[in-house]
């Protein structure tokens, strides 16, 4: 059973595959299994697919306290760092597309792609990412994209 202390916790996490680094979060209350159904054998044909369990969830420790999207971050950059898998394809589902986005916010070295799926601002005053950060993380197009929609709303 892979698992590494970080912060106050154990943390359990799976590594499979060969290739640029590929993380995958989940949704709240979930753990890492539910990429297992598809993703993990799909990506892992040509990425180094990286799964965890959050603290609090599946095989990770489960301390009595108030979790947060930051506090799930910091883990995450821990277990980054632990793994050498900077400069990772970070793929964030719900819950998980915050604690992506805040990695990307706060530790940019460590994304090199970013994928949301179903994922909200981790930011409650803002609409998604600030445009700002669009610029410096999103292909061309999806500026034309996000100039066409401002301009609608």
């Amino acid at each position: 059973m892979p698992t590494v202390k970080l912060n106050d916790v154990e943390i359990y996490y799976e590594e499979h595959g060969r290739g640029r680094p590929m993380v995958f979060l989940s949704e709240t209350a979930c753990d890492g299994e539910v990429w297992k159904i598809n993703q993990v054998e799909e990506f892992c044909k040509d990425h180094r697919v990286i799964i965890h369990d959050y603290r609090g969830t599946g095989q990770s420790s489960k301390p009595s306290a108030d979790y947060t999207t930051k506090i799930f971050c910091e883990d995450l950059v821990g277990l980054v760092d632990y793994l050498n898998a900077e400069d990772a394809i970070v793929v964030g589902h719900s819950m998980g597309g915050r604690v992506a986005q805040l990695l990307a916010l706060d530790h940019p070295k460590k994304v090199h792609k970013l994928v949301l799926a179903s994922s909200g601002a981790h930011y409650p005053l803002t609409k998604g990412l600030p445009l700002k950060i669009c610029k410096e993380i999103g292909p061309k197009s999806t500026l034309r994209t996000i100039r066409k929609k401002s301009r609608t709303t």
